[in-house]
C-alpha cells in the first residue's frame, strides 16, 4: 500500500499560508515606496512563495533574491532568512537537493543568529526532509530530532506531533516497523488531545497502511475505516478517495 503521508513544512512548521494571492495587488504594494519596509517585504514574500514557488521556481528564486537584497539593505534579518528559505524551496521543487540544503542552512544560520527558534525548527525540518529524500536516514533523524526538541521546549504541540509523524515515516521507509508505529502513536495521542481531526485521520491512515503491508488485514481495516470516517466528517474529498482506494 505504501501510502504513508508526511507533513511537509517547507515554510515554517507553524506557518499557515495566506489565502489566494492577488499578484497585481502585491506588486503594487511592493512598488509603493511609501509603504513600510516590512509591508513591502511581506508582499514580496507572498509573490515569491505563493505566486511562483511551486509553479515557476526560477521566477520565485528571482523575486526571493529581490526580497533578500532589500532586507539586507534594511538590516531586517528575519526577512533575509525567509528569502533564503524560499530559495531553498525552489531548488527542492527542481530536485536539486544539494543547493536546497545550501540555502536552508543559510536560512538556519541567520535564524540561529537572531534567536528565532520557530524558524530554526523549520529549517531543521526542511533539511531533514532533503536528507530523507537522499536516503541519508541517520542524518535526517538527527535533524528531525533537533527540530522536535525545539518544539517541545516551546510547547508547540501541533508541530511536535507533525515532526513525530515525519520521523515515523522515515523509520517506515527503512522497514523499522515497531519504531515507526511507536512514533505514529505518539503523534496520534497529541493530535487527539488537540482535536485535530485532519491530523488524526492522516496518522490513522499511516498506521493502517503499515498493518496492511504486514498482512494484518483486520487491524489495517480498523485504522483505515476510522480514517475514512474522519475524512468524511471534515469534507476531505481527496482523503476520502484515498481511504476508499485503501
Amino acid at each position: 500500500m505504501k501510502s504513508i503521508l508526511l507533513y511537509i513544512f517547507l515554510i515554517s512548521i507553524s506557518f499557515q499560508l495566506r489565502s489566494q494571492v492577488n499578484l497585481d495587488s502585491l506588486f503594487s504594494i511592493w512598488n509603493d515606496k511609501a509603504q513600510p519596509d516590512t509591508v513591502r517585504l511581506e508582499a514580496m514574500y507572498n509573490i515569491s512563495l505563493k505566486g511562483y514557488a511551486y509553479s515557476n521556481p526560477d521566477s520565485s528564486f528571482f523575486f526571493a533574491q529581490k526580497m533578500y537584497d532589500f532586507a539586507k539593505k534594511k538590516n531586517l534579518k528575519t526577512y533575509q532568512a525567509d528569502a533564503f528559505n524560499i530559495q531553498g524551496i525552489t531548488f527542492w521543487v527542481k530536485s536539486d537537493f544539494q543547493k536546497a540544503i545550501k540555502f536552508y542552512k543559510k536560512s538556519y544560520k541567520i535564524r540561529e543568529e537572531v534567536g528565532d527558534e520557530n524558524g530554526m525548527a523549520s529549517s531543521l525540518n526542511n533539511i531533514a526532509m532533503i536528507y530523507k529524500d537522499q536516503g541519508k536516514i541517520v542524518i535526517a533523524i538527527e535533524h528531525y530530532s533537533k527540530a522536535l526538541k525545539i518544539k517541545e521546549k516551546l510547547g508547540d504541540k501541533n508541530s511536535e506531533a507533525n515532526i513525530l509523524n515525519n520521523i515515523g515515516g522515515v523509520y517506515y521507509s527503512q522497514g523499522e516497523v515497531k519504531r515507526s508505529i511507536d512514533f505514529f502513536n505518539r503523534s496520534l495521542i497529541i493530535k487527539e488531545e488537540l482535536g485535530d481531526k485532519k491530523g488524526i485521520s492522516t496518522i490513522l491512515n499511516n498506521i493502517g497502511s503499515i498493518y496492511y503491508d504486514q498482512g494484518k488485514l483486520s487491524k489495517a481495516l480498523n485504522y483505515l475505516n476510522k480514517s475514512y470516517i474522519l475524512k468524511e466528517e471534515i469534507g476531505d474529498k481527496k482523503g476520502v478517495a484515498m481511504a476508499i482506494s485503501n
